[in-house]
């Protein structure tokens, strides 16, 4: 421990260790900015400390010392906690988003009980139900479940969905996987592009641009990138679907002919139309070959 006099030595330099204290404190006092609990305890300390060893110095430098004591004790704890196994990682708290007619519906015990039936058990992060067709409503209520990204850049996210369902008219009873005639669950890729301004999961309504689209076929992130930033500029409404390639199980021809290079791009426009793009790349530009409308 430190007398009296070496204390009021270091306070009178100004220094601590060769640096000055007013540029230690300088750094320290924005990194504890956000941290009120540490800002409380300093500026609790500060008031109450017996100040009368460095009477003969400016109080600044007193103060400036105190703070880099507390501050390196409250650092020293964390570590000794963090050693023990006493400091849990922080994990991003998330809530699943509902969009949709039915999307929009679903209570918090809907999503728990949804979540049951999921692979592992896991909670998607965005669930959308758009409700009855053309049609009107039917015997069962579906729903397209996304799963937490499984890749992600600032750009664009990629990751699994899967088609769940209920009988219509069943409250939170009844969650099933849709599976298809092998008895496997009917999921599919989807991607994600982002919106400059806003984050991935802020999305308003079934009718947002920002929604993921079910991704068929292989591209590569900055052209898919490229691809959509172009499309958005082109038509309104979320893309709903690109196809570069036609899925597993389907062949290449009659509608889903595809040449070398060509991009089928479906976009939303109402609940039951929409536009179909045909696109290739010619020259390092996007350009539509043919435009469709769809309904059903």
């Amino acid at each position: 421990m430190k007398d009296a006099s070496e204390e009021a030595a270091i306070c009178r330099a100004g220094r601590l260790n060769g640096v000055p204290l007013g540029h230690i404190v300088f750094v320290v006092s924005n990194s504890i900015e956000s941290i009120p609990t540490i800002r409380g305890v300093i500026s609790s300390k500060l008031q109450s400390i017996d100040m009368q060893r460095c009477e003969s110095v400016k109080r600044p430098q007193c103060q400036s010392l105190i703070i880099v004591s507390l501050l390196l004790a409250v650092l020293a704890s964390t570590l000794s906690a963090g050693q023990s196994g006493a400091v849990a990682e922080a994990q991003p708290v998330t809530k699943t988003i509902g969009i949709g007619v039915d999307g929009n519906r679903l209570t918090s015990k809907d999503i728990a009980d949804l979540t049951k039936v999921m692979p592992e058990e896991k909670a998607p992060w965005l669930v959308v139900g758009e409700g009855p067709g053309a049609f009107g409503p039917g015997s069962v209520q579906s729903y397209r479940a996304y799963m937490q990204p499984i890749a992600a850049t600032p750009d664009v996210r990629h990751g699994l969905a899967f088609e769940i369902a209920r009988p219509t008219g069943v409250v939170s009873q009844g969650w099933t996987l849709t599976t298809d005639p092998g008895r496997q669950p009917v999921s599919f890729q989807y991607a994600q592009v982002a919106i400059d301004g806003r984050p991935f999961d802020r999305i308003v309504n079934e009718g947002d641009s920002n929604l993921p689209f079910r991704l068929d076929g292989p591209i590569d992130d900055a052209e898919l990138v490229s691809l959509v930033r172009f499309v958005r500029t082109q038509a309104p409404g979320p893309i709903k679907g690109i196809m570069t390639k036609p899925p597993d199980g389907l062949s290449n021809n009659g509608p889903l002919r595809l040449a070398p290079g060509e991009v089928r791009v479906v976009l939303r426009t109402t609940l039951t139309e929409g536009v179909l793009l045909l696109l290739r790349k010619v020259e390092q530009r996007w350009e539509i070959l043919a435009r469709g409308i769809l309904s059903n």
